[in-house]
């Protein structure tokens, strides 16, 4: 899909609480919950939802961060998303690699006040929580 902007009420309105960020586990979180698009951003944080293009497109060399769990992966940047679909109502899972065990390590997400957080580790039961915590930057 591409690069896009992202303001303090998101593009993708849900958080996806998984492990060290790669596409594929990103993908994989926002599936599980039947969304159409996941976006990561600023190489740490990945977001689901089922629209995306609020605040628009922007050149694809803007997304630049390495994902942290997959250095080999670009992993949005700073207020910015690369958004990909999910591959809900579609057959697009050959886009994506199986990725290792060592790829996966322990949450680290940074939540913000205008997101709901889902549980995306794959380990666990599902959970939807309603983000409160107001005192992190993305």
């Amino acid at each position: 899909m591409g690069c896009y902007n992202d303001k303090v009420v998101r593009d993708l309105p849900f958080l996806a609480k998984i492990g060290l960020v790669t596409l594929n586990n990103c993908r994989q979180a926002c599936w599980r919950y039947g969304f159409k698009y996941f976006g990561v951003q600023n190489s740490n944080l990945c977001y689901c939802g089922d629209t995306y293009n609020k605040y628009g497109k922007v050149d694809d060399v803007r997304c630049q961060k390495r994902c942290l769990g997959n250095k080999a992966q670009i992993c949005g940047d700073l207020w910015l998303n690369n958004i990909y679909e999910t591959g809900i109502g579609g057959n697009d899972e050959s886009d994506y690699t199986r990725e290792t065990e060592n790829e996966k390590s322990e949450e680290q997400t940074v939540p913000d006040e205008e997101s709901t957080i889902i549980d995306g580790n794959t380990d666990n039961e599902p959970s939807i929580d309603k983000d409160t915590d107001t005192g992190a930057d993305t």
